[in-house]
């Protein structure tokens, strides 16, 4: 069943953006990004101090940086997990 396309009013068009309509949106993007970039700033302290706190005391003050280390507990197993193996 082929029905014929219906013709488009005119109020019905996506109108075009106006100067001010694109500077807002650009605006808005810039803020966007602006504020982001400053959030990632503020929170990188944060978020190297949480990981200083997994690290060997070596690797905390080291130069360069050290951002993937091996934990110090990687190697050890619970003590539930222990008992579970040798039964």
């Amino acid at each position: 069943m082929n029905v014929p396309p219906q013709p488009v009013e005119q109020s019905t068009l996506v109108r075009p953006l106006t100067r001010r309509e694109v500077a807002s949106r650009r605006g808005l993007w810039l803020r966007t990004v602006l504020t982001f970039g400053l959030v990632m700033v503020f929170s990188f302290p944060i978020f190297w101090w949480m990981l200083a706190s997994f690290k060997p005391f070596g690797d905390i003050f080291s130069l360069p940086p050290v951002f993937f280390f091996k934990p110090p507990w990687s190697g050890t197993m619970s003590s539930s997990a222990a008992n579970r193996t040798t039964k």
